[in-house]
């Protein structure tokens, strides 16, 4: 029998001291749900090696995928039917969304060099190193952007917006 944890909708099992959660259709419908109704614009499968490539569950192949496909490609909000008695006492209580929490603030003033090169929300490269790009974005003062790197020996693509090796970008020359 399947036991659900009532207050994150997602399934789990136990025996002595060992506990297991997953997903299933269902917990990823309501997974879903709540995503979409945040504003966002899809979702994430952490270990995706987990779905059934073979659809020898009886669900066809790859469910999950399917499922997640389904909710984000459709307009309207999901509803959820559970199929199984959903059982169980939560040891955690969670809250969606989460209580609001009042934090310190720290405010930053961006020079006009700071910000220069930031004409839409994206990314540019740093004109004096090509390992250094920016995440550009605008706040209620303007413009804003954070400084990013990347790995060793790579340099900013332009044209894909990504990490990608020297050669790609030949005014950058060998990286170090």
């Amino acid at each position: 029998m399947k036991t659900v944890n009532s207050h994150i909708g997602a399934p789990f099992t136990s025996k002595e001291n060992q506990w297991v959660g997953y997903d299933d259709m269902e917990s990823i419908e309501m997974k879903g749900q709540w995503g979409k109704s945040l504003g966002l614009g899809g979702a994430i499968v952490w270990a995706i090696e987990m779905d059934d490539f073979h659809g020898v569950c009886g669900q066809g192949k790859f469910p999950i995928l399917n499922t997640i496909k389904y909710i984000w490609r459709r307009g309207g909000p999901v509803v959820v039917t559970p199929t199984a008695e959903r059982t169980g006492s939560p040891t955690t209580t969670f809250t969606y969304p989460p209580p609001s929490i009042t934090t310190p603030t720290t405010t930053t003033t961006a020079t006009r060099e700071a910000t220069q090169g930031c004409r839409d929300n994206g990314y540019i490269r740093d004109k004096r190193n090509c390992r250094k790009f920016y995440r550009c974005y605008q706040t209620s003062e303007g413009w804003s952007k954070a400084a990013l790197y990347c790995p060793g020996g790579l340099v900013f693509n332009t044209k894909g917006l990504y990490c990608d090796w020297p050669q790609t970008e030949p005014e950058c020359g060998i990286i170090p």
